[in-house]
């Protein structure tokens, strides 16, 4: 163990508790108000003003624009007399659109995010329609969220809508019956509603409450399926019968119905192993039936019409597995390490699945007949066809960096293989926590791509608190043990300067949410081994974390309670707003959040850019930049399309290319 591991525990000895937290000192800015806005419109000033004198930023903005696609498809519904409802994106600045397209006749716009906001600030995240298929729901997200929605109901046969708008919460609705749509709501804070929206001829509709502190989980056709976050069991809404309330299903995660039989995987642990439960269940028969484990962690799963189909993962190792349920017969697919599977497909061919593949140039289908498993891959030609364009080839390498306890990190290495990098520009991103995998996958967004054919490199690191290696390591990276999360970034941070492939100038840390808890909480603990800290979106005031955001639950998990004594002490120690003062001579700090994110409340991007602001005031050597977008939100939305997502893109882009002294 080094002096870096060492310096972690130093710090944990030597802290003592605060008379005031800074969550309590900048706790005015907790909502919004005349002086926290007058800080944000300063901040954005400043970085308006050094991006107009970029000699990037113009470059940038212009290619992000040229990814734009007119009438690009969203979602298309058939409907039985072979008409069609399609949902296309007209193009940048323009309007979203639902049309209704006879089999004969001119086409009829149904619905269009003009005529509700301008400049793309609600964005349709999918339709549904019910059995009768005469009435339309259309779920848009405004300020680019990802979290809320708005539901919009239109009569087919008038072309009218029923119901203006609706909010609600969610990644889906159900359409109980022609006139019922079930719908999940948490606009009041702290409280999870299950609710009704019932549509009445002549009249205004009628929304009630059916349950409380439950979770929409997914959809069938024939179901759907609310999981209790405080009991275990569910309740079972079909369309031709009264709620069931099964027991058992905690934690489950429905894949859907097939000969009657409705399919189910729940994630389990043993020994330090991972593994899940498939299990069935009819609606006749509520007694839910083991159909068989399955070892590994279930990244990707897929019901067909006689298989079960889902992709393994630990780490950056994946196997792709097919069941068929006639003949009890399992079948393996091993994969590659350097693309990742994206999606199944049933062919009409019975018994064959149409497999996506992506690299980090590339993607393709591949078909496997599981029966004769005769899906071969020439690795050296589909490594080449995943990996190379007319003008770049890329390298991609998986090694294990030692962390400084001795535990061996996952890392995933990017570069251009015509090069072998010494001290090149470094962009690394990382997550760590909750359970989730983090970067090993590849994939890379076009912007990433062009960073490496400018001399960069990109890594992509599997730290502690993640899923790469089951429960084990998940819990690894939690409560008192959460700066091992940090640990293992770092140590990937010097093994890249240790061994020539960077210098710590030149190597930058990005997360969101989470992602930006992680990074900026890393930047401020370990602040020799980085020159660039990008936090997005991120939870940077933990004492307040449950006070900010009382609509979403679940972070005590990972983090532990700030009420909780023994908690709130280890909070202290990693709480990037306790330690903004860490930053003093350390690396940049770029703060960047969305003014309407509901997931993660702005103020805790604002407390910690005024807390260094104060700092800086002060004579202290703090280089920490704010910029706050209006009218985004947490997911900052898809920059090949919107353009709020090109604001962030062009700002993100334009702020690593500047510290690297690159040209775009």
């Amino acid at each position: 163990m080094g002096k870096h591991f060492f310096a972690a525990i130093l710090l944990a000895t030597s802290f003592s508790f605060a008379a005031t937290t800074n969550s309590e000192k900048y706790s005015a800015f907790n909502e919004e108000g005349a002086a926290r806005k007058a800080f944000v419109l300063s901040q954005n000033a400043k970085v308006n003003a050094r991006l107009e004198k970029s000699p990037n930023r113009e470059k940038i903005e212009v290619h992000l624009r040229t990814r734009v696609k007119a009438d690009k498809l969203i979602k298309r519904i058939r409907l039985a007399d072979g008409a069609r409802i399609v949902a296309v994106d007209k193009g940048l600045h323009l309007a979203q659109e639902v049309a209704y397209l006879p089999k004969e006749g001119d086409p009829q716009v149904l619905f269009s995010t003009f005529d509700i906001a301008k400049n793309n600030k609600f964005k349709i995240s999918n339709l549904y329609i019910n059995p009768a298929k005469s009435k339309l729901g259309i779920s848009v997200n405004p300020d680019g969220s990802k979290d809320d929605s708005f539901l919009y109901i239109i009569d087919l046969a008038t072309k009218k809508m029923d119901v203006m708008k609706h909010f609600y919460h969610g990644r889906s609705i159900f359409w109980k019956s022609d006139t019922e749509v079930i719908f999940k709501d948490i606009s009041t804070e702290g409280s999870t509603l299950i609710k009704s929206l019932k549509i009445v001829a002549d009249a205004a509709p009628v929304v009630e409450t059916l349950y409380t502190h439950y979770d929409l989980e997914t959809s069938t056709s024939a179901s759907l399926f609310i999981s209790s976050q405080l009991r275990d069991h569910i309740i079972i809404l079909s369309r031709d019968r009264a709620p069931i309330e099964m027991s058992g299903l905690s934690g489950c995660m429905v894949e859907g119905e097939y000969n009657g039989k409705i399919y189910c995987t729940k994630r389990q642990y043993q020994n330090g192993q991972t593994y899940s439960d498939l299990m069935s269940f009819t609606l006749d028969d509520t007694q839910l039936r083991l159909e068989r484990s399955i070892p590994g962690n279930l990244t990707l799963t897929y019901l067909g019409e006689t298989f079960f189909a889902y992709v393994d993962q630990s780490g950056f190792q994946k196997m792709v597995y097919h069941i068929d349920f006639a003949t009890n017969q399992t079948n393996r697919l091993a994969v590659p390490d350097y693309v990742s599977v994206t999606n199944f497909y049933e062919t009409e061919n019975q018994g064959e699945l149409e497999i996506s593949f992506v690299g980090d140039l590339n993607s393709k289908d591949l078909i496997w007949k599981p029966g004769t498993n005769n899906l071969v891959f020439d690795d050296a030609n589909f490594k080449k066809e995943m990996l190379e364009d007319a003008t770049l080839s890329l390298q991609v390498d998986f090694i294990f960096v030692k962390s400084f306890d001795g535990t061996p990190v996952p890392v995933r290495i990017v570069y251009e293989k015509a090069t072998r990098p010494s001290k090149a520009p470094v962009l690394m991103e990382a997550y760590g926590g909750f359970d989730s995998s983090g970067y090993l996958d590849p994939g890379l967004e076009s912007m990433a791509v062009e960073f490496i054919r400018r001399g960069g490199v990109y890594v992509g690191p599997g730290i502690r608190g993640g899923n790469e290696f089951g429960k084990g390591w998940h819990e690894s990276g939690i409560k008192k043990n959460k700066i091992k999360t940090y640990e293992d970034l770092a140590s990937v941070a010097k093994y890249l300067i240790d061994s020539g492939i960077s210098e710590k100038s030149k190597i930058a840390i990005a997360g969101t949410s989470n992602g930006g808890l992680t990074v900026a909480a890393t930047g401020l603990l370990f602040p020799q081994y980085f020159g660039l800290v990008m936090a997005t979106n991120g939870v940077l005031d933990l004492m307040s974390k449950q006070q900010l955001d009382q609509r979403f639950n679940g972070w005590a998990s990972d983090y532990g309670d700030p009420r909780n004594p023994e908690d709130a002490e280890n909070l202290l120690k990693i709480s990037p707003l306790e330690q903004v003062a860490r930053a003093e001579n350390g690396p940049a700090f770029v703060i960047f959040n969305g003014r309407k994110d509901t997931r993660v409340n702005p103020a805790h991007s604002i407390k910690f850019a005024k807390a260094a602001d104060d700092l800086k005031a002060a004579g202290k050597n703090v280089n920490v930049e704010l910029y706050s977008i209006n009218n985004a939100g947490h997911g900052m939305v898809s920059p090949d399309n919107d353009y709020i997502g090109i604001r962030a893109g062009s700002y993100f882009w334009t702020q690593l290319f500047d510290q690297f002294g690159m040209s775009f």
